[in-house]
């Protein structure tokens, strides 16, 4: 959801700004598209490792 809102913004300024519209809009929402897969796909993977972490800091202290 935070990809979401930080690329739309980002992303409709940007065409608006540079330009063409329309040809650099859709190229942002690419690189949107490519966040929220890699952000799919690391955020899980290091959950775990967070966890992991964190129980073996707690038993430490």
């Amino acid at each position: 959801m935070c990809t979401l809102f930080f690329y739309l913004p980002v992303n409709i300024v940007d065409a608006w700004m540079f330009g063409p519209f329309y040809e650099r809009f859709v190229g942002g929402i690419l690189f949107f598209v490519i966040s929220l897969g890699s952000n799919f796909i690391i955020f899980p993977l290091l959950f775990s490792v967070t966890r992991h972490l964190h129980a073996r800091e707690g038993t430490r202290l």
